[in-house]
C-alpha cells in the first residue's frame, strides 16, 4: 500500500494516475491527523522518504508519533530528507546567502496547496527526535544524490566531482539524509543502503 494526502496536487496529474495503475500499486489518499482509532493495521517497513522537509516540525512530531504506532516490533522506518548541513549550502550561508532552497513558500503557493521545503534538519537533530519519539537507531548516513549535470563531458562534471570531493571533509556534508530506525534492536542490523 502507498499513502498520500488526499489534497495532495502531484497526484492529479493522469500520467502519474496510470503509471500508479500500471505497477499495481494500492494507493491510499489518507490524512494521519484524521486518524482510524479501530485501525489496528501494523507494517514491517515503512518509508517515510522526502516528506519530512515539506512538514511543520509539531506535524512531522505527529507523523512520527503516528508512524511509530503503526510499525510492528520488529519493523524498520527509513527516513530520507535534504541535510541541513549539505556542504554548498554551508558554502552560501558563509557568504550571506540562504543555503538550502526554501520554496513553495507564500500565499500563492498556499492557496495551490504546494508545500515546499520548509524545514531542514541536520544528522544530529533528525535522530534526536526520531529517539525521542521512541525509535533505535539502526543507520545513519548521509549522501549525495542526483548529479547536476547528465552530461558525458568531463567539464560539465567538474562541478558535481569538486562537491563529492568537497564532502569527504566530513562525513555529514552530503546533500541528503538516510535514517533507518525500529521500535525494538532485537537482532538487527544494519539495513544495505544503495543510492
Amino acid at each position: 500500500d502507498v499513502y498520500d494526502s488526499p489534497g495532495s496536487p502531484y497526484l492529479e496529474k493522469p500520467a502519474l494516475k496510470d503509471y500508479i495503475q500500471e505497477l499495481n500499486i494500492n494507493l491510499i489518499f489518507f490524512d494521519y491527523t484524521k486518524i482510524n482509532k479501530n485501525d489496528d493495521k501494523k507494517y514491517d517497513i515503512i518509508l517515510f522518504t522526502e516528506i519530512a522537509e515539506h512538514l511543520d516540525h509539531s506535524s512531522f512530531l505527529n507523523a512520527l508519533n503516528y508512524l511509530h504506532e503503526k510499525l510492528e516490533e520488529e519493523g524498520v522506518l527509513i527516513v530520507t530528507t535534504p541535510n541541513a548541513l549539505w556542504f554548498p549550502a554551508r558554502i552560501k550561508n558563509l557568504f550571506g546567502a540562504e543555503g538550502n532552497e526554501y520554496y513553495g513558500e507564500g500565499n500563492k503557493n498556499l492557496e495551490k496547496k504546494v508545500y515546499g521545503h520548509i524545514v531542514y534538519y541536520t544528522p544530529q537533530r533528525l535522530q534526536r527526535l526520531v529517539e525521542d519519539c521512541g525509535f533505535k537507531k539502526l543507520e545513519l548516513i548521509t549522501y549525495n544524490w542526483l548529479p547536476f549535470t547528465e552530461s558525458r563531458k568531463f567539464i560539465a562534471k567538474i562541478p558535481n566531482i569538486l562537491v563529492d570531493f568537497l564532502t569527504l571533509l566530513g562525513k555529514t556534508t552530503k546533500g541528503a539524509i538516510f535514517l533507518s530506525v525500529t521500535k525494538n534492536l532485537g537482532n538487527k542490523s544494519k539495513i544495505p543502503f544503495a543510492v
